[in-house]
C-alpha cells in the first residue's frame, strides 16, 4: 500500500512539473490562470497570464476574448500601481472594441481608462472617459459597467474634493447594482458613501452607512474584494474616531477597527491573499500602538512583513519595515530601529521608478509616501550622535545628511520621471572642501524639531531648533504669500520668525570662521522661498545684505567649479512682442541690447526665437551662459513645465535634449539664466522643479526667478549681475548679492518682491 502511495505521488510529481507543461496551454487556459491568480490577489502572476492569454487570442483573431483578456490585464496592472501599463493596454483594447462594435466590452474598457487617467493626474481626460462609459453602457444595457463607470467617477469627484458630487454618483452606482444583483460592488460603493460623509465631516451618516456596508460585505462569500472592503471600513471607522469627543464612542470605534482587522486577516490568510493580509496585520499594529502596546505593535508589524514577502509585495514591505523601525525607535532601540529603516530605504529603491511612474493622484504623492523613511532614518543618526565628539559624532551627522541627499535625488528623479537625467549628472565631488568662506547649511526638518548641519572647509556641526517642522512650513508657506504684495509688509512677521530659526542658531559659528557665502540646501515649503529675504529683527537687516547666498537641490547634485571669465560667450533668447496670448515683455529689448554691449553674444529675438533654431545654435557654438528671457513657468508636473519660445513651448525635456550637446564640450554650459519666468505659487514640487532645472539641463547652475518680478526691475538687476560677473575676484552669488542689495537700496524697489525672487541654483562659485 506505502509503495502504491509513493508510485502514484511520483507520478504526480512527474506529471506536473515534467509532463504538463509539455502540453500548449490555450488563451482560455491562461485566462482561467488569470483569474485565479487574481482571486488570491496575486497580481503580477495574473498580469503575466492574461498577457499570454491576450497573445493567444490575437494570433487566432478571436477578437472579442482579445479585448477581455486585455481588459483583465489592465485592471491586474492597476492593482500593481502601474497606470501607464494599464492604459497602454486599455487603449488597445479600445481600438479594438470601436472597430468591431463591442460596445458592451468597451463601456468597461472606457471604465478603466478613466481610472487610470485619474490616477495618472489626467483628471479632465478621466471624468471625459468615465461620462463616456457611462452612456454607452446605459446604450447598451451594460449595467455592471454603468455601476463600475459611477463608482470610479465618484472616485474621481473625491481625489477632486467634489464631495456632493462624489456622494451622487455612488448613489446612482448603487441603484444600479440593485437591479445587477451585484452586492460587492453596491458593498464597497455604500463604504465609499461613508469614507466621503467622513470628509464631509458627518459623522453620523458616515457610521450609519458604515454599518450597512459592513453588513453587505460580511454576507459575501469570502474573496480578495471582501477582504479589502473590510479593512476600508476598519480604516474608516478608525478615521471617524478622530472625530468624536465622547471616549466610550471613540472606544467602540476603534473595537470595530479591532475586530474587522482581525477578522480580515484571518480571511486574507485563508484565502492565501497575503497582500492583503500584510495590510491587516500592519493596521492592527497601528491600533496597538495608539494603546502604548508596543511589544504587540512589533509582533503584528513582523507578521505584516512576513506576508507581504510572502505576497511578493514590496510596495508594502517598505512601509512595514519603516513601521517596525519607528516602534524599536519608541522603545529607545535606536541601533536596532536603524537597522529596520536601512531595510526599508533599499526595498524602496528597488520599487521606486514602478511607485513614481503609476501615478500618485488620490493617494500620498511619492514623497509622502518615501519621507517617513528617509527622515525617521536620518533621525535616528543625529539621535544616535548626542554625547559623542569628534569622528564618532561626525560619522552619524554625514550618515544623516547622505540619506536625506538619498532621498533628495529618488525625488528629483521622480519629479522628471526620468533616472538617467540625475544619476548620470549626480556629482560625488564633495562640497565640503571647495572654498574656506562659504557653509553649507543642510535643513532637516522633523516632526519634533529642525536639525541644522553647517559643513565648512573645517567641519560639520549640528544645531537643534525647537520648532516643528508643520509650524515652520506653515510659516515658510505664509512668507510666500504676502511677499508678493508689494503694498503690505506682512510678510516680515514670518520673515523674522524664519530668520530666528534658521540663522540665529549657526550665526555666531558663521562669524568665528567668517563665512562670507551660505548655501542651502531647502526641503519642503522652504524651496518656495527666497532666503535673502529672512530679516534679522534687531540690526533690521536682510540676510542678503550679510551674506552672498546660494541654493541646491543636493549636495550630491552640484558640481561646484568656478565659471571661467575668459572667452565668455552668452547665447541670448527672448522675446519682445506678444505671441501665443502672452503679454509682450517691454524691458526684454534693454535688456539683451546691455547684456551684448559688455559680451560676446548670439542674439535670437522673437520670431528668431525658435525652439528648433535654438538648438540648432546651442549644438554649433560653445556657449559658456544661456540667457532665456521669456514667458515660463514650472509647475508641479515637470512635463507641463515650459518656457515660451516664438513657435510654441519649449519643453524641459526639449532644454534638456539641447543642452546635453554642450556637456561634454572643453567649454561646457556654465550658467543658464531664466528671466521672465515664476514657479507655481508656493507650490513645492514646483520649486523642486526650478532647482531641479540646471540638473536636467546640464548646465552647471541656474538663475531663475520664483515669481514674476516687475519687468524693470528685473531687468536692471540681471544686467547688473552680469556686469557684477565679469569682475573674475568674485563669484556668481557675489555677483548676485551686488546686484540685489543694490536694487533694494533703491527706494522704488526696496520691498523684496523687487529684488528677492532670483536665486542661484547649483554652482555658486
Amino acid at each position: 500500500m506505502n509503495r502504491y502511495i509513493i508510485n502514484v505521488l511520483v507520478f504526480f510529481i512527474v506529471f506536473n512539473f515534467v509532463l504538463m507543461p509539455c502540453f500548449p496551454i490555450d488563451g482560455k487556459g491562461y485566462q482561467s490562470r488569470g483569474y485565479q491568480y487574481y482571486k488570491n490577489g496575486n497580481f503580477e502572476d495574473a498580469a503575466l497570464s492574461f498577457k499570454f492569454a491576450a497573445d493567444k487570442f490575437a494570433k487566432k483573431a478571436e477578437h472579442n476574448l482579445y479585448c477581455q483578456a486585455l481588459l483583465e490585464l489592465s485592471r491586474s496592472y492597476q492593482y500593481l500601481g502601474e497606470y501607464t501599463k494599464a492604459s497602454v493596454a486599455l487603449e488597445l483594447a479600445e481600438k479594438n472594441a470601436v472597430k468591431y462594435k463591442f460596445e458592451s466590452i468597451q463601456a468597461l474598457i472606457m471604465s478603466g481608462l478613466g481610472n487610470a487617467s485619474m490616477f495618472l493626474g489626467k483628471f479632465d481626460k478621466a471624468e471625459k472617459d468615465l461620462k463616456e462609459a457611462v452612456k454607452i453602457g446605459i446604450k447598451c444595457d451594460n449595467l455592471d459597467a454603468v455601476a463600475g463607470a459611477l463608482n470610479n467617477l465618484g472616485n474621481l469627484y473625491i481625489y477632486t474634493k467634489k464631495y456632493a458630487q462624489a456622494i451622487d454618483s455612488y448613489k446612482a452606482g448603487v441603484k444600479y447594482t440593485s437591479k445587477t444583483g451585484k452586492k460587492l460592488m453596491s458593498a464597497k460603493m455604500l463604504a465609499n458613501i461613508g469614507r466621503t460623509a467622513f470628509l464631509m465631516k458627518k459623522m453620523d451618516v458616515a457610521l450609519e452607512v458604515l454599518d450597512i456596508a459592513d453588513q453587505r460585505f460580511r454576507s459575501l462569500p469570502d474573496s480578495h474584494g471582501k477582504v479589502y472592503g473590510l479593512i476600508n471600513i476598519a480604516q474608516s471607522y478608525k478615521r471617524v474616531s478622530t472625530l468624536c469627543k465622547d471616549t466610550t464612542k471613540i472606544a467602540d470605534l476603534l473595537y470595530l477597527s479591532y475586530k474587522l482587522l482581525t477578522d480580515s486577516a484571518i480571511m486574507a490568510e485563508k484565502i492565501m491573499d497575503m497582500r492583503a493580509a500584510s495590510y491587516a496585520y500592519g493596521y492592527l499594529a497601528q491600533l496597538h500602538e495608539e494603546r502604548g502596546s508596543f511589544d504587540d505593535a512589533i509582533e503584528l508589524t513582523r507578521k505584516a512583513l512576513q506576508a507581504a514577502q510572502k505576497g511578493q509585495a514590496p510596495e508594502s514591505v517598505y512601509l512595514w519595515e519603516a513601521q517596525i523601525g519607528k516602534f524599536l525607535k519608541n522603545k529607545g532601540k535606536y541601533d536596532d530601529a536603524i537597522i529596520a529603516y536601512k531595510s526599508a530605504v533599499d526595498t524602496l529603491q528597488s520599487v521606486r521608478q514602478a511607485m513614481s511612474s503609476g501615478g500618485t493622484a488620490g493617494r500620498v504623492s511619492y514623497r509622502e509616501a518615501v519621507e517617513p523613511v528617509y527622515y525617521g532614518l536620518a533621525d535616528l543618526y543625529l539621535l544616535r550622535s548626542v554625547g559623542l565628539k569628534g569622528d564618532a559624532e561626525k560619522k552619524y551627522l554625514l550618515k544623516a545628511r547622505e540619506t536625506i541627499e538619498s532621498m533628495k535625488t529618488a525625488e528629483m528623479q521622480d519629479y522628471f520621471h526620468d533616472d538617467c537625467a540625475v544619476v548620470l549628472k549626480a556629482k560625488k565631488k564633495s562640497l565640503d572642501s571647495i572654498s574656506s568662506d562659504a557653509a553649507i547649511i543642510y535643513i532637516i526638518p522633523l516632526q519634533d524639531r529642525l536639525e541644522l548641519l553647517v559643513s565648512t572647509s573645517k567641519d560639520i556641526k549640528r544645531f537643534e531648533v525647537k520648532v516643528t517642522s508643520k509650524r515652520l512650513m506653515k510659516n515658510a508657506r505664509r512668507l510666500r504669500k504676502h511677499i508678493v504684495d508689494s503694498t503690505t509688509y506682512r510678510y516680515l512677521k514670518y520673515s523674522y520668525r524664519l530668520y530666528k530659526w534658521i540663522i540665529k542658531p549657526i550665526e555666531e559659528e558663521l562669524k568665528a570662521q567668517n563665512i562670507t557665502t551660505l548655501v542651502f540646501v531647502p526641503d519642503g515649503s522652504l524651496r518656495a522661498i527666497p532666503m535673502g529675504a529672512l530679516r534679522d529683527r534687531k540690526e533690521k537687516k536682510y540676510l542678503i545684505e550679510k551674506f552672498a547666498i546660494a541654493v541646491t537641490p543636493g549636495l550630491n547634485l552640484t558640481d561646484p567649479k568656478p565659471i571661467k571669465r575668459e572667452d565668455v560667450k552668452i547665447m541670448m533668447a527672448g522675446l519682445t512682442e506678444s505671441v501665443q496670448g502672452f503679454a509682450p515683455l517691454g524691458n526684454v529689448e534693454k535688456e539683451l541690447k546691455e547684456i551684448k554691449e559688455s559680451y560676446d553674444s548670439n542674439v535670437l529675438k522673437n520670431k528668431e526665437f525658435l525652439v528648433d533654431s535654438f538648438g540648432e545654435n546651442l549644438k554649433n557654438e560653445p556657449y559658456s551662459i544661456v540667457h532665456i528671457a521669456s514667458h515660463g513657468e514650472f509647475l508641479d508636473d515637470a512635463r507641463k513645465s515650459y518656457l515660451l519660445a516664438w513657435d510654441k513651448k519649449m519643453t524641459m525635456d526639449h532644454l534638456e535634449r539641447f543642452m546635453s550637446q554642450t556637456v561634454f564640450r572643453d567649454k561646457p554650459v556654465e550658467l543658464l539664466t531664466l528671466s521672465a519666468c515664476k514657479t507655481a505659487a508656493g507650490n513645492d514640487k514646483a520649486s523642486l522643479g526650478l532647482a531641479g532645472v540646471a540638473i536636467k539641463a546640464g548646465a552647471r547652475s541656474a538663475l531663475a526667478s520664483l515669481w514674476y518680478v516687475d519687468d524693470k526691475a528685473a531687468s536692471d538687476m540681471i544686467v547688473n549681475f552680469y556686469k557684477n560677473l565679469k569682475d573674475s575676484s568674485i563669484s556668481k552669488a557675489k555677483a548676485l548679492q551686488m546686484s540685489q542689495v543694490k536694487l533694494l537700496k533703491d527706494d522704488r524697489y526696496k520691498h523684496p518682491l523687487y529684488w528677492s525672487a532670483f536665486i542661484l541654483i547649483g554652482n555658486w562659485l
